[in-house]
């Protein structure tokens, strides 16, 4: 009797340590990177579009191939692009109009094309040959 009370109050302590470890540290970690992680992407993917859209300027368009691991929304408006994921938000200021929105993930190509008064800007996903 005595050692299956042990035992139930070993298991019982190493139950509260694990739901303690997955709810604080464990958790505050995991925040971090997921967090990090969104930078990165709002950061690639805003590289991605203004590369695009200043080598489509003046005429004709431009892509740039590149790999996002998280979801990105991308929205073109008067005088800038803004780009989000999760709680993270970061634009680029244009002196003229884009236009585009979406959403981008995996591998794929932002691809920006002068109109003559604004910039178009859109997401193709995958990898496409010619």
């Amino acid at each position: 009797m005595k050692g299956s009370l042990e035992r139930a109050l070993l298991i019982a302590v190493g139950l509260s340590l694990i739901v303690y470890a997955l709810n604080g540290p464990i958790s505050n970690a995991l925040q971090k990177f997921e967090e990090k992680k969104a930078v990165n992407c709002v950061n690639v993917a805003l590289k991605s579009i203004d590369l695009a859209i200043v080598n489509s300027l003046g005429g004709g368009s431009a892509e740039g191939y590149v790999y996002l691991p998280c979801s990105v929304f991308y929205r073109g408006r008067v005088g800038g692009v803004d780009v989000s994921s999760g709680n993270i938000t970061a634009s680029i200021p244009y002196p003229f109009e884009i236009r585009g929105m979406g959403e981008a993930s995996g591998y794929g190509k932002f691809v920006a094309t002068w109109r003559g008064d604004y910039m178009s800007v859109g997401w193709v996903r995958g990898w496409r040959k010619g």
